[in-house]
């Protein structure tokens, strides 16, 4: 059985980002800016 990651990224100076990878099949999975700093995946 897989097992679930939690992943954020650190980009203080980004607007926007996006988690892009074979696991999405090379689609965009649009991410949300939360605290001051970090990004996390949306929730569907």
């Amino acid at each position: 059985m897989a097992s679930q990651v939690e992943f954020s990224l650190f980009a203080p100076y980004n607007n926007a980002a996006a988690l892009i990878g074979s696991f999405s099949n090379w689609e965009d999975l649009p991410m949300q800016k939360i605290k001051k700093d970090f990004f996390v995946p949306k929730s569907s």
